[in-house]
């Protein structure tokens, strides 16, 4: 992807644009359509670029606004890569004040809220969650 220059706007309000994102103030929006140059958000590679920019911009104090405009394709294994991996560095309370998902389909807001249930529970019980899949892959040898 080229990389888009920067440019300020009037009354010193800067706006950012790179790979399919802009930052105004604190607050960076991500066009995940833009972001991966595709309307399929299927590959964890993808949803792994996203996640690398939304932490660095929670990481920096910023506001991520996620769109999902123009995607018309997404799996589980993107969404856990680019969302449900966030649950695992930051709380529910500021990913809820600092992470903002738009433009998603409604089917698609019913995967997305089994992504994050599952890595909530996943994230806090890692050590019994590991604990019980090494029982199951020692079980069948």
């Amino acid at each position: 992807m080229t990389q888009i220059p920067i440019f300020s706007l009037a009354r010193n309000r800067g706006i950012i644009y790179f790979n399919g994102a802009t930052m105004t103030d604190k607050k960076l929006t991500v066009v995940v359509h833009e972001l991966i140059g595709e309307d399929a958000a299927i590959s964890t590679e993808d949803g792994n670029s996203l996640y690398e920019r939304v932490e660095k911009a929670i990481d920096k104090g910023a506001s991520v606004a996620i769109s999902f405009k123009n995607i018309h394709l997404m799996t589980t294994a993107f969404l856990n890569a680019a969302i449900g991996q966030l649950y695992g560095k930051y709380s529910s309370e500021l990913l809820n004040l600092k992470l903002e998902i738009i433009d998603l389909a409604d089917t698609d807001k019913v995967v997305l809220r089994n992504v994050i249930r599952v890595a909530k529970e996943y994230f806090k019980n890692k050590d019994q969650v590991g604990k019980r899949i090494d029982i199951e892959l020692n079980r069948d040898n």
